[in-house]
């Protein structure tokens, strides 16, 4: 089945739009991540370990879809300032677990409080109807691009018309 298919204007690309909000916001908060010393990266691990505790490197850097190197780097800058610990997992002692530290909770609650308030401001032009129904659309688009990103596609596949 051959679809013809019509180049979208940048604008209305959905990944274009989606990394103006994140870029965006990030460097909105960006000075308040500094006077904590982190960065966006190390931020994003912060958050992850956060939600996920206990989980290793590999699980944190698929749940912030970075790379390895980069949890790595963030990985060793967060345990020196004592805001993770890596923690042997009791069911398997060849597995290390990362685990936000009493100072490292706090920290993440009060960034994540300042992040939802943030948030709320950029939704706040929207009923809850269009809420719900963003973050579902969202859920959905999000079910798809991990399905695509674990398929037998490639890019290839998109650059051509079929």
């Amino acid at each position: 089945m051959k679809r013809k298919s019509r180049a979208t204007p940048l604008e209305e690309r959905l990944t274009y739009r989606c990394l103006l909000i994140a870029n965006r916001t990030s460097r909105f908060l960006a000075p308040m991540l500094e006077s904590h010393g982190l960065s966006v990266t190390t931020w994003r691990v912060v958050a992850v370990i956060g939600r996920y505790e206990p989980l290793s490197a590999k699980e944190a850097a698929t749940h912030s879809s970075t790379d390895a190197f980069q949890i790595s780097r963030a990985i060793d800058y967060l345990a020196k300032k004592k805001l993770i610990r890596r923690e042997l997992d009791k069911n398997d002692k060849r597995r290390v677990q990362l685990v936000l530290t009493p100072s490292g909770q706090r920290l993440h609650d009060e960034i994540s409080s300042a992040i939802s308030r943030i948030e709320d401001e950029l939704l706040a032009g929207l009923a809850q109807k269009s809420r719900e129904l963003l973050l579902s659309a969202l859920d959905d688009i999000e079910k798809r691009g991990q399905a695509m990103a674990s398929s037998s596609l490639t890019w290839k596949d998109f650059a051509r018309d079929r």
